[in-house]
């Protein structure tokens, strides 16, 4: 009460509201599980097997653009040649806008449970779907069933992103160790043990050999295995090598197209066919699931906002740059993979093409570990299993799938489906609505009208939260929101300006239900009408590279 009045609080305010210490283990019994805190679960000790917050701002950038770009790059140019550069563009830019939103919406959603002001209880993306949709105020019948369904989602996406991106960054590395050396090896073992021989090829130079082991494999497995079992915070260097890398080769092909020259006739601002812009960019932008961890890690003087919009942002001006150049400086790419057209032209000069492939190694093996390490953090947060465990499902188990059916297509079909099915709704429609059910939470807190929040706890929880800050919901931009200094108590005031936070959650959940839907229902149309099978291009890994039909 003395903090919404604006007096100056003192050392025993904590004590006069019923609330032990200045550092509360949170308050337990009745009031804890009202608020959805589990009895005696407080701040505690974070377990050695998260990671502490050491995540600085430049890392955090570069985490973010490492996982908002991936190897979703390399398809533009095509299919800014086929749908003209109007469309991609503005979908790009729409996405743009609303993954931002989403994972803000995402760290905020995080920040309002009960005890967690300064992200100092360890809460992942399923814990957090959990409280709201379980244990808190906001918590709603169905609310189990919504979270199985979640952890489900969420394992099986992310699962199989590692299981084709294990797959890919083999296959990739094999024709990196091809076009090194002039060759490549692999160890058969089934039907019987012989040594094969690979040459660079498009895509998998031990196509149609299932049951081998290939020097590209064990050389992802040993580079990625021990920075998937260290913690995201520990990731540091590998992700900073492979931003430059990014960077580097980004630049240089950029370079390369330019000296070719550009003629913006080869991709008019209109095209002939759509069929491929909207879940490609939809997968482009299916980052949003790694925000937990990082916010769970970063140190607490990195804003939120300014680690993602500005990430985000330089993810779309390399996508869109890179498109637009690709598609202008070659005519008729006709490949899904402009990489692969440069390794194969006669006139690609040395260093486009050793750009190439620093670009494919640089960003795709990379890419792997921090996923081991988010599904690994969910399964032990999640309380499914101990940190053993999580390690075997969350690091080797990929690659014990991936090595059964590394050099086969039929299983990459699953996997893409897979992903497809359920990356959408993880990624862009669950953060918007946990975000507003924190808001749903945090009125219920501030007017509480029901007996079933105790006015002591809910006090308790509004000064922690907001204690330290003015109140502005992280995730709104400052012209989106204005502040006032209240004449009585001197106080900042924030209100919103325009559409509330809450509103617009609502708007960008049902925004993306209707893409996502859009995108799966084209899926399906071209499957069973016309005989093809684009989900393979949509998920970008069989047609980035070439994985042979």
């Amino acid at each position: 009460q003395r903090r919404v009045m604006g007096v100056k609080e003192d050392k025993n305010d904590h004590d006069v509201m019923g609330v032990a210490s200045d550092f509360p283990d949170i308050v337990e019994g009745e009031h804890s599980s009202l608020l959805g805190i589990k009895d005696g679960e407080g701040y505690g000790t974070i377990p050695d097997y998260y990671g502490k917050k050491r995540i600085g701002f430049l890392y955090s950038v570069v985490l973010h653009v490492n996982n908002c770009m991936g190897p979703a790059m390399v398809i533009f140019p095509l299919l800014f040649q086929q749908a003209g550069f109007v469309a991609p563009l503005l979908i790009l830019s729409l996405l743009f806008v609303l993954s931002s939103f989403c994972s803000s919406m995402v760290c905020e959603a995080i920040r309002q449970i009960p005890g967690n002001a300064q992200f100092k209880r360890r809460k992942e993306f399923n814990a957090t779907v959990k409280h709201y949709f379980c244990d808190g105020p906001t918590r709603i019948r169905g609310g189990v069933f919504v979270y199985r369904i979640c952890q489900i989602f969420f394992n099986v996406n992310l699962q199989a992103l590692n299981i084709a991106s294990i797959i890919i960054g083999s296959q990739v590395m094999d024709n990196f160790i091809a076009w090194c050396f002039g060759k490549t090896f692999a160890l058969q073992y089934i039907p019987s043990f012989q040594f094969l021989q690979g040459a660079v090829v498009e895509g998998d130079p031990f196509f149609g050999n299932y049951f081998c082991i290939s020097i590209g494999f064990v050389a992802s497995l040993v580079i990625c295995i021990p920075m998937a079992i260290i913690n995201l915070d520990d990731n540091k260097w590998f992700q900073y090598i492979s931003c430059v890398v990014l960077l580097a080769t980004t630049g240089a092909l950029l370079g390369y197209f330019c000296s070719l020259g550009l003629d913006v006739s080869n991709a008019p601002a209109f095209g002939t066919n759509y069929s491929k812009v909207l879940g490609t960019c939809i997968f482009a932008y299916a980052f949003v699931v790694s925000m937990p961890s990082w916010v769970n890690e970063k140190q607490p003087s990195v804003n939120v906002n300014l680690a993602i919009w500005p990430s985000t942002g330089v993810g779309f001006v390399l996508k869109a740059v890179f498109g637009l150049l690709g598609a202008w400086a070659i005519a008729s790419i006709g490949t899904a993979n402009i990489m692969e057209l440069l390794t194969s032209q006669q006139s690609s000069p040395f260093y486009a093409k050793l750009a190439v492939y620093a670009f494919n190694v640089g960003t795709i093996i990379p890419g792997i570990p921090p996923f081991c390490i988010m599904v690994r953090y969910n399964l032990t947060n999640d309380k499914l299993c101990g940190n053993a465990a999580a390690v075997f499902w969350g690091v080797i188990a990929p690659w014990i799938f991936a090595l059964f059916f590394c050099h086969g297509k039929g299983f990459m079909y699953i996997v893409n489906w897979s992903a497809l099915i359920s990356m959408g709704f993880i990624n862009f429609v669950i953060p918007p609505l946990l975000y507003k059910m924190a808001q749903d939470q945090k009125k219920l807190l501030l007017q509480p009208t029901d007996s079933s929040v105790p006015f002591d706890a809910a006090i308790h929880h509004m000064k922690e939260l907001y204690n330290g800050d003015d109140g502005n919901d992280t995730v709104m931009p400052p012209c989106m929101v204005k502040q006032h200094i209240d004449e009585k108590t001197g106080r900042v005031e924030t209100t919103e300006r325009g559409m509330s936070g809450r509103t617009l959650a609502i708007v960008i959940a049902w925004v993306m239900v209707l893409l996502i839907l859009a995108s799966i229902g084209n899926a399906l149309y071209f499957l069973i009408v016309k005989k093809k099978d684009i989900v393979n291009a949509t998920m970008l890994f069989k047609q980035i590279f070439r994985l042979p039909s």
